[in-house]
C-alpha cells in the first residue's frame, strides 16, 4: 500500500467479498411500509413480495423488514434514494435524505436529517460506520469519497472531495471542490475550505493545494464503489 493511501484512509485497500450472483430487483420503485405504532419504512415493491416469501413461514415478517430496510419517515419526509444508487441494509437513514445517481451507502452509515435536508451526490460514496447530522440543510457533492468511521457535521463538502477514515468535520464548516482531509484530522467548527486544498491535522490546516497524484487518487476511490454497486445489487438481500 502507497503512502499517500496510508495518509489518506489509514488502513489497507478495500476488498468486496460479494455473495453469489441472482436477479437484481433494486430498480424497482419505492412503497412505503406502514404498521401500527412502528416506524414508516421504504422499500423496492419487488423486494417486498421476495422478502415476504422468504419470511413467510414465521411469525416475525414484519420484524424482518424492519431490520433489513433501515429508513425512517420523520415529519412527513421520507428518504429518497435513486434506483440507481446502493444502499446497505445496515445503514440507517432518517427524514428528508436525497441519495443521487450511483451514489453507495455502506454498513453501519447513519445519515440523520432531522434539522434539515441532506443532499448526497451522485457517485458519492460514504462509507462503513460514518455519520452524516447537521443542525440545518447540508450537501454532499458528487464524486466524493468519505471513507470509514468519519463523522460529518458539514454545511457542504464539494465535489471530487475526499474525507479520509476517521475525520471530523465540526458544525457549519465547509469544504470546496477537490479537497482532501487526511485521515483522523479535525476541521473545526466555521471553518471554509478554498477549493483544491490538501487539509491535515487537529486541528486541521491547509497544507497546500492538491497535487495531480492527490486527484487521481480520488477519482481511483470514486470509480471503485461505484464499480461494486451492481455486484453487490446482483447479491439481493439479507439470506
Amino acid at each position: 500500500m502507497c503512502v499517500l493511501a496510508e495518509f489518506c484512509f489509514g488502513g489497507g485497500p478495500s476488498s468486496f467479498r460479494p455473495r453469489k450472483d441472482r436477479d437484481d430487483t433494486r430498480t424497482a420503485p419505492f412503497i412505503a411500509i406502514q404498521n401500527p405504532g412502528r416506524p414508516t419504512l421504504c422499500c423496492r415493491a419487488s423486494q417486498l413480495s421476495c422478502s415476504l416469501a422468504r419470511t413467510s413461514r414465521g411469525p416475525h415478517t414484519t420484524n424482518f423488514l424492519e431490520e433489513v430496510w433501515m429508513l425512517k419517515t420523520l415529519d412527513g419526509k421520507t428518504p429518497q434514494i435513486h434506483p440507481t444508487a446502493f444502499v446497505s441494509e445496515t445503514a440507517y437513514l432518517i427524514g428528508d435524505v436525497e441519495v443521487g445517481e450511483m451514489a453507495s451507502i455502506w454498513p453501519g452509515v447513519v445519515i440523520r436529517a432531522d434539522s434539515g435536508k441532506i443532499k448526497i451526490g451522485g457517485y458519492t460514496n460514504i462509507q462503513d460506520n460514518s455519520i452524516l447530522h447537521a443542525d440545518w440543510d447540508a450537501e454532499i457533492g458528487s464524486h466524493t469519497t468519505i471513507g470509514h468511521n468519519v463523522v460529518c457535521h458539514a454545511n457542504k463538502v464539494g465535489d471530487n472531495c475526499l474525507l479520509g477514515n476517521g475525520a471530523v468535520l465540526n458544525g457549519g464548516c465547509e469544504i470546496g471542490n477537490d479537497c482532501l482531509v487526511g485521515a483522523n484530522s479535525t476541521v473545526v467548527e466555521g471553518m471554509v475550505v478554498p477549493d483544491g486544498s490538501l487539509v491535515l491535522g487537529t486541528p486541521g490546516r491547509v497544507r497546500g493545494e492538491l497535487k495531480d497524484q492527490h486527484k487521481n487518487m480520488i477519482k481511483d476511490a470514486t470509480d471503485h464503489y461505484v464499480e461494486a454497486i451492481p455486484r453487490y445489487k446482483a447479491s439481493g438481500d439479507f439470506e
